[in-house]
């Protein structure tokens, strides 16, 4: 037994003003506007963007009196931008991934670089997919430790259906030890997709309920009703509605209610 002294524990009351950085993820196919809704988060961001994979950013053109771009080609690239971030010597309020699934692309890049040169270069082992698991997992786990909000932007693609028998779910097109990282971290997961309203007129949709087809999460301040499906989605309102400050944004027509409690 010793008797140094320690430190008082650091404590706080949980309330919505002490969320000091959140991540977001939106996935879906691709066109159904996912870099699009990046013009609706409020305040100054940066979008780090793959072009080789991903790609379009010119959309974004009517606000770039407020959102930055910045393009990375390399695993080497992403590094250096997350370490001019963990400086803190800019404006910016958040960061958006355009889009992780291009990010995964550039880290299976850097897995291959280091085989050795008898390795069959078009077939990836399973040690590989796990060290770009790990690649992921650590990006993942060190863009949410930056004092910046996050928005994470993907494909989608199916995940189980194995030898295991488990479940068919659409969710991010990452690998599933990614996925693992990416989902418990967010203050949302939505999928993002385009449907005929009852009045004959294609919308913009993001589901946010859990869903046993589709990954899906969103955390609200307790005893407030939230719609499962949010039509033409705006990250400002779903933000204010989340933390208590603004009204329930529109809903799908066909969207049933949840309830946290």
């Amino acid at each position: 037994m010793t008797n140094a002294r320690h430190q008082p524990i650091k404590t706080y009351k949980p309330n919505a003003k002490t969320q000091r950085s959140f991540g977001l993820c939106i996935y879906g196919q691709g066109g159904v506007g996912k870099t699009s809704l990046l013009r609706t988060m409020p305040g100054k961001g940066l979008v780090i963007d793959v072009p080789q994979v991903e790609g379009g950013t010119f959309v974004l053109e009517d606000v770039a009196d407020r959102i930055d771009v910045t393009e990375v080609r390399t695993w080497n690239e992403i590094e250096d931008v997350y370490w001019q971030l963990k400086e803190g010597k800019h404006q910016w309020q958040w960061v958006a991934i355009d889009s992780i699934t291009g990010f995964q692309e550039l880290a299976k890049r850097r897995v291959v670089a280091e085989r050795s040169l008898d390795a069959d270069p078009h077939v990836i082992g399973l040690q590989e997919w796990g060290k770009m698991g790990q690649l992921i997992g650590d990006l993942v786990y060190r863009f949410r430790t930056l004092p910046t909000h996050t928005i994470w932007i993907a494909q989608e693609r199916k995940h189980g259906g194995g030898d295991d028998g488990g479940p068919v779910m659409m969710g991010p097109d990452v690998i599933p030890s990614a996925l693992s990282a990416l989902k418990p971290s967010m203050l949302m997961m939505g999928r993002m997709y385009v449907e005929m309203n009852a009045e004959g007129q294609w919308e913009r949709r993001l589901r946010v309920q859990p869903h046993p087809d589709y990954h899906a999460k969103i955390r609200v301040k307790p005893g407030i009703v939230c719609p499962a499906v949010f039509a033409n989605p705006s990250l400002n309102d779903i933000l204010r509605f989340v933390f208590g400050t603004g009204p329930q944004p529109e809903a799908a027509t066909e969207s049933a209610l949840i309830i946290t409690v």
